[in-house]
């Protein structure tokens, strides 16, 4: 992961803890340093989630939408995780559906963030989070069947 990555997997990190201010004071770092215009709109995005603007939210989604990087199933699936976060969950549940269907399976996320449970008994969220489930399971048997617990020393 590089730098601008950590800075903002540190800012989504400290906002869904809820240490906004800790946040804030990283993505205005992030901000200063000279950036392509990719690098506002992203910023404008994790301003407007961690002051809870869910328009500003969704109007910074927008922005985004002719970036390459939609193409990323982890880029997806933060974007729907914070959408659901800010209470944008219609929105927010096309992103997770798009990331799981992109083989992000990231069923842990999806069962413990407290992001989702007003989702919870929404049987959208439940088809995401079981799709998750089983893909998860997929891909972990292919990995043992491969031999990647050799491959970490186990």
């Amino acid at each position: 992961m590089g730098g601008d990555e950590w800075i903002q997997a540190r800012i989504t990190a400290l906002g869904l803890a809820r240490r906004l201010d800790e946040a804030r004071q990283w993505l205005a770092a992030m901000r200063q340093a000279p950036r392509v215009s990719a690098f506002q709109a992203w910023g404008d995005f994790l301003m407007a989630w961690l002051d809870h603007r869910p328009t500003d939210t969704l109007a910074g989604v927008s922005a985004l939408s002719p970036l390459k990087v939609h193409d990323d199933p982890d880029f997806v699936f933060r974007v729907g995780w914070l959408l659901c976060d800010v209470g944008e969950h219609e929105q927010g549940l096309a992103y997770l559906r798009q990331a799981v269907a992109k083989a992000y399976f990231v069923a842990p996320t999806l069962s413990a963030s407290r992001s989702f449970d007003p989702l919870r008994s929404d049987p959208r969220f439940q088809a995401i989070l079981a799709d998750a489930e089983v893909g998860r399971k997929r891909a972990s048997a292919a990995f043992r069947e491969a031999g990647g617990d050799r491959l970490l020393g186990r």
